[in-house]
């Protein structure tokens, strides 16, 4: 349930961000943690 609190953040902060979140160093983080 985390990871999809973490991924209504990201995509309100950056739509882009969302589409490709396993490219992004910041957003790879988070989602691991997440995971």
């Amino acid at each position: 349930m985390t990871r999809t609190v973490a991924t209504k953040k990201l995509r309100k902060k950056k739509p882009r961000t969302n589409m490709k979140q396993d490219f992004s160093p910041a957003d790879g983080r988070n989602r691991g943690a997440s995971l």
